[in-house]
């Protein structure tokens, strides 16, 4: 748990991206945090959403080393922004809590969505996230959350990537399922798969 004001302000003031999340609608949205006041946060979310007040929501976002969700009820709702209740209490966790592997086995890496040309290749692989090598711009956005399917000896494990960072010809993904309520909680394939490449690192 965090203090509210630092993270909010930081996010508002690095604009930084924001995945947005209704509860209702089940449905996810890129989003940005555009003021944090006494009385509510605002959020631009586009035109055309369905949020509507007293939709609750879940929003998160990184802030250095962590990542920050919380949740509120929407309380006014424009053509492409959303006033939300000031939240009481801002959860964070550490985005790497478990150590990464070099890849030592025949470990193939599908990013749905990107680029064809991006042929991508997975360089290392945590419990929380990857780091995947690319020939051309995968035409993903940092922020934003895609499906990638990673594939070893026939067995496929598709999990929800978000992209972190994009240094070169390097991309940084952050697992957020894995994590839940602060808690480790991956998928038990993915488990077994970091297992094998700790134990193949020797």
């Amino acid at each position: 748990m965090s203090d509210v004001a630092d993270p909010l302000k930081a996010a508002v003031e690095g604009r930084l991206p924001v995945h947005l999340i209704s509860i209702r609608h089940e449905a996810r949205f890129a989003a940005r945090l555009l003021e944090v006041g006494d009385d509510g946060v605002l959020v631009e979310l586009g035109p055309g959403h369905p949020l509507g007040a007293w939709d609750m929501v879940s929003c998160s976002f990184s802030w250095g080393p962590r990542t920050y969700t919380f949740l509120a009820p929407v309380t006014e709702s424009e053509d492409a922004r959303v006033w939300l209740s000031r939240p009481r209490e801002v959860v964070s966790a550490e985005r790497r809590i478990t150590p990464r592997h070099s890849i030592r086995l025949p470990i193939e890496v599908e990013l749905l969505g990107a680029h064809p040309a991006s042929r991508p290749s997975l360089v290392d692989l945590a419990l929380t996230g990857m780091k995947v090598a690319v020939a051309a711009p995968p035409g993903i956005e940092v922020g934003e959350r895609i499906s990638a399917v990673l594939t070893h000896e026939g067995r496929r494990i598709e999990l929800t990537a978000e992209l972190r960072h994009q240094t070169g010809d390097g991309l940084g993904f952050f697992f957020p399922e894995t994590v839940r309520k602060g808690r480790l909680a991956p998928p038990p394939a993915l488990a077994a798969l970091v297992e094998k490449l700790r134990r193949a690192a020797g």
